[in-house]
């Protein structure tokens, strides 16, 4: 087999699994991804029919132009507004608006309103998030979830979340999924996160997410975990993630950061030590502690 061959039929067989996985997905089904596969797949047919020798390569060109360029723009933009470098993030934010294939064009108000956010804008944000917060669309459920925080609605979050019809599908975007763990540490319910967070850890396996690395993170500070904390701070991937200028004190929210063990913060010792034994058991000595929900100030 020659290289256009092979390129030819690893484009079919991951534009077809790409297209099978989107359709399964309620949270892409109505975006613009659905019809990427379907585009590349038409390049590959009439390459087929007009030039069977070089089919492979345009279809491979389109496959990276219409989904891989903008699937890692979109990502590394993420990543930089998550450790608020927005001015870096900019370009990379077109680039994935774009291309079709990422949704993120969809998503530009709510990146413009974590910039804001960033600047310290907060009522220029809270405007922006609430124009997007209408629909049930991916869009509007990241403008929600970021609303909520902004405000600091936890119960808010929570409620709607549990109250919603369609919680189990709902739960299936990690944002969500993180927004929600959030919102349990914030309103007390320590033992539902610790089940949320062991349900999550569940699902990835052995994959650690950015998403899931957060909720071990907002976890560990709930729990009052400071050596569970600087571990994953110091791994991957939150070390890469996380501001350089994100004060470490953020993450130690009990005093834990002024070495007052036993006494401030939220909870009683009795408390503090009750979320250690839960910690424990979920996590074990090693890596797979408790962990943390997603950044409560994006």
């Amino acid at each position: 087999m020659t290289t256009n061959y092979v390129l030819a039929w690893l484009v079919a067989i991951t534009s077809v699994r790409l297209a099978w996985a989107v359709w399964r997905s309620p949270g892409h089904r109505r975006t613009s991804l659905l019809t990427v596969p379907g585009v590349i797949l038409g390049v590959l047919g009439v390459g087929l029919a007009v030039d069977p020798a070089r089919a492979g390569f345009a279809a491979a060109a389109c496959f990276v132009v219409l989904y891989v360029l903008p699937v890692l723009a979109g990502h590394q933009a993420i990543r930089l507004v998550a450790r608020q470098r927005h001015g870096w993030a900019k370009p990379l934010i077109r680039i994935a608006a774009f291309l079709p294939g990422y949704g993120v064009r969809d998503q530009l108000p709510v990146f413009a309103a974590l910039d804001l956010l960033g600047h310290g804008k907060r009522e220029e944000a809270r405007a922006l998030l609430e124009a997007a917060v209408a629909g049930d669309t991916r869009t509007a459920r990241l403008a929600r979830i970021h609303l909520y925080r902004v405000e600091a609605r936890w119960e808010d979050l929570r409620r709607w979340v549990e109250t919603n019809p369609r919680r189990d599908e709902l739960l299936r975007d990690l944002d969500v999924q993180a927004a929600y763990l959030s919102s349990l540490g914030e309103t007390g319910d320590r033992a539902a996160m610790v089940r949320a967070l062991a349900r999550a850890e569940a699902k990835a396996g052995e994959f650690i997410s950015p998403h899931l690395a957060l909720m071990r993170l907002a976890t560990a500070g709930v729990m009052g975990r400071r050596d569970v904390i600087e571990g994953l701070i110091r791994a991957a991937p939150l070390r890469r993630m996380l501001s350089p200028r994100c004060p470490r004190s953020r993450w130690f929210p009990h005093g834990l950061d002024s070495g007052a063990g036993a006494s401030g913060g939220r909870g009683s010792s009795r408390g503090r030590d009750r979320g250690r034994a839960d910690g424990d058991r979920i996590g074990g000595p090693g890596q797979r502690h408790p962990a943390p929900p997603p950044d409560r100030t994006r």
